[in-house]
């Protein structure tokens, strides 16, 4: 059943509880580092990429890992969680990817979600033809897609490397050229500003910031209870 996010009672800041082990922290908290970098990947055998997906959710950042990075004296940070210091790393499937990916194509009316399974691709059509990388069903698109990031170019490079070493011993997926090795955020976000001007306050995750509207979380995560 829908939520009534306008409802007096709903627009508590504590309603709702976000699992924040259970979602990466690039989509909720928000890496903002200094350095990014984006690694695409294709999955040429997915039975055997599978194993590279079982090592790589071991090392992807949640979004308590970020948040207590950041404030660690919150009571939901322990000395655990405040130790995990950058390099962060989160990662994304496009649904052609989890396609591959899944026991069964049933498992993909899980996904619900229009615009997600059409692509990026199938979004735009002919405008996408000029794109370096592009998601879809061919040998040459990118399945999944691993970010980077880090308060120092070197520290992400060796992450980086690291992470290209671990996928191209395991096998099963080829890593594409070029990765988006991006010059220095400086701090900012992709689009250049550094204020946070256009990020909304997410439900669950914290008191928003005096005068920001708090968005129910299922706007960024799949599962999740989401405006009506």
């Amino acid at each position: 059943m829908p939520v009534d996010a306008s409802s007096s009672e709903n627009l508590r800041s504590d309603y709702y509880e976000l699992e924040l082990d259970n979602t990466q922290g690039n989509v909720i908290a928000g890496f903002k580092q200094d350095f990014q970098t984006l690694v695409y990947i294709h999955i040429d055998d997915p039975r055997q990429f599978k194993q590279a997906v079982d090592v790589l959710r071991r090392q992807v950042t949640t979004a308590r890992t970020v948040r207590c990075f950041r404030h660690p004296d919150l009571e939901i940070c322990s000395s655990e969680t405040m130790l995990v210091s950058p390099p962060w790393m989160n990662i994304a499937f496009s649904f052609f990817g989890l396609n591959k990916l899944l026991k069964s194509p049933r498992d993909a009316a899980y996904f619900a979600d229009k615009a997600f399974r059409d692509g990026a691709v199938g979004r735009v059509g002919g405008d996408a033809k000029e794109w370096v990388v592009r998601d879809g069903d061919d040998e040459e698109s990118a399945d999944v897609l691993i970010i980077v990031a880090g308060r120092t170019e070197s520290e992400v490079g060796a992450a980086v490397g690291a992470l290209k070493r671990q996928i191209r011993e395991i096998g099963g997926a080829t890593v594409l050229e070029p990765d988006d090795a991006g010059a220095s955020l400086g701090g900012a976000e992709h689009f250049g500003y550094r204020d946070g001007i256009s990020q909304p306050g997410i439900r669950g995750y914290g008191p928003g910031l005096p005068g920001q509207d708090l968005i129910w979380p299922g706007e960024f995560v799949f599962g999740k209870l989401g405006q009506v």
